[in-house]
């Protein structure tokens, strides 16, 4: 039943007998959020579970309860309340909890969420206002259960900006601002070109197809760039509260 929620994850380091947890899910302006209650010392997901899963997700877990650390990517993140750490569903993932722990989970898409940011967010900084701005609205709007949060796509790019601010370091975000100003200048430059042609009021069907075709060329060879020159991704950091 759990996995049919969250995912695929394995309680480990608990005696079966004596593990007690549950899920609350609720929709938080039409993304998915689930409170994780639980005993376990440890929790993992493993290489076969991500497989078996076949899910692409980023997660803003907050630490609500208790105090954990995530290890993911050769990475060891300690949460304390009011953290949260940006965790990848396609990678294996270990938690480790000191006690009874509770977590707050946002489930980002990631297409979504890199399509806004134009970059997949690589890295974070700790103590923003932006992290304890997050963290207080996902808490209180989950809390709030007498109060529906209808799907809003505001919000979500309201999130998504958030965890932006969060998690992109001011490095990777001054390259992509770079990388943006050039292919901007590249796409004038080819509109230049195109009113230089001196076509009629409506340019006849081969050759607007050919001037669509040059942008969607272009178009894909600076994403192609953008990616190649961004810094190599580590998803799983800390934020504080």
């Amino acid at each position: 039943m759990v996995r049919s929620i969250v995912g695929r994850y394995n309680p480990e380091g608990t005696d079966p007998n004596a593990f007690a947890g549950k899920v609350h899910v609720r929709s938080l302006f039409g993304l998915r959020a689930d409170r994780w209650d639980h005993n376990a010392h440890r929790i993992e997901r493993t290489q076969r579970d991500v497989r078996l899963d076949d899910i692409e997700f980023y997660h803003a877990v907050f630490q609500v309860v208790g105090r954990s650390t995530v290890l993911q990517n050769d990475q060891a993140v300690i949460l304390d309340i009011g953290d949260v750490a940006l965790v990848d569903s396609t990678r294996p993932v270990t938690y480790v909890n000191d006690a009874y722990a509770q977590w707050l989970s946002l489930q980002l898409p990631r297409r979504s969420l890199v399509s806004h940011l134009g970059l997949e967010p690589p890295g974070g900084r700790r103590g923003t206002r932006a992290g304890r701005l997050l963290f207080q609205l996902v808490l209180d709007e989950f809390k709030d259960e007498l109060t529906s949060t209808p799907e809003s796509v505001y919000m979500q790019l309201a999130l998504y900006d958030l965890i932006g601010e969060i998690f992109t370091p001011s490095e990777a975000i001054a390259l992509h601002r770079r990388i943006a100003a050039h292919d901007f200048a590249v796409v004038a430059k080819l509109l230049e070109v195109a009113m230089s042609l001196e076509l009629a009021d409506t340019p006849s069907a081969s050759q607007a197809a050919e001037l669509l075709d040059r942008l969607a060329l272009f178009s894909a060879c600076g994403s192609r760039r953008a990616r190649q020159r961004q810094p190599a991704p580590a998803r799983v950091e800390r934020c504080g509260a």
